[in-house]
């Protein structure tokens, strides 16, 4: 392996053992970087024992346990990093939908914002949001003709008409805007990435969502 930038900045990778985590766990280690990922259960090799594996782990990885339901959790992690990156997020759709997923989402990411500001050592935060934060329609239904800057989930809407999977449009719409409104009231950098169907080699033990909804239009899978 080639590094392609000796340095000692720190980056936070939030779910770290994720499909897009892991990928970005991979390139940052590449780069040179030290790392900090997160995972709900890093003693697991299930969780991590890909991320362990790479080259550069042994030298400049470092496993934090951090769990999205627990304030105060990813403090540890994020302390002294120079960069986070966020990608946690719930998908325990057996949640109750309001308490159980929505709210935890939201209150989550903010935890993590709460921590990059009090670290003081991080210059931008990039929050991982998703495409369908963005839907172009409006609290009737109806199609805005365009999707832009502008186009922010109907909420009233989704939580009205209920379609699958509505719990995470409308927690992915809240959490980017409580997430936006907290970087611009505590002069932190903060920019959002709307992540749409993600798609690519993997490296991880299981297999993701968005890998089954890629393969569905050949699986047949109607679900995804």
């Amino acid at each position: 392996m080639v590094v392609e930038r000796a340095c000692m900045e720190r980056v936070c990778v939030t779910a770290g053992g994720g499909f897009i985590g892991s990928c970005l766990v991979k390139n940052l280690l590449e780069r040179g970087y030290i790392v900090h990922a997160t995972s709900t259960d890093p003693e697991n090799p299930a969780k991590t024992s890909h991320l362990l594996s790479l080259e550069g782990a042994k030298e400049r990885l470092h496993l934090f346990k951090a769990n999205l339901y627990e304030k105060g959790s990813f403090d540890s992690a994020i302390n002294g990093c120079d960069f986070v990156i966020n990608l946690a997020t719930s998908l325990d759709y057996t949640k109750d939908p309001e308490l159980g997923f929505i709210q935890p989402t939201i209150e989550g990411s903010l935890d993590i914002l709460r921590a990059c500001k009090e670290a003081k050592t991080v210059r931008r935060v990039i929050h991982t949001s998703s495409i369908t934060a963005a839907i172009p329609l409006t609290e009737n239904g109806e199609f805005k003709g365009k999707l832009d800057e502008s186009c922010w989930t109907p909420i009233q809407y989704m939580t009205s008409k209920k379609p699958p999977y509505w719990m995470y449009y409308v927690a992915k719409t809240l959490a980017e805007q409580a997430a936006l409104e907290y970087g611009a009231n505590h002069q932190l950098a903060v920019i959002t990435v709307l992540a749409a169907l993600v798609a690519g080699p993997s490296f991880t033990p299981t297999f993701s969502l968005s890998s089954f909804m890629t393969l569905a239009p050949i699986t047949g899978n109607r679900e995804c």
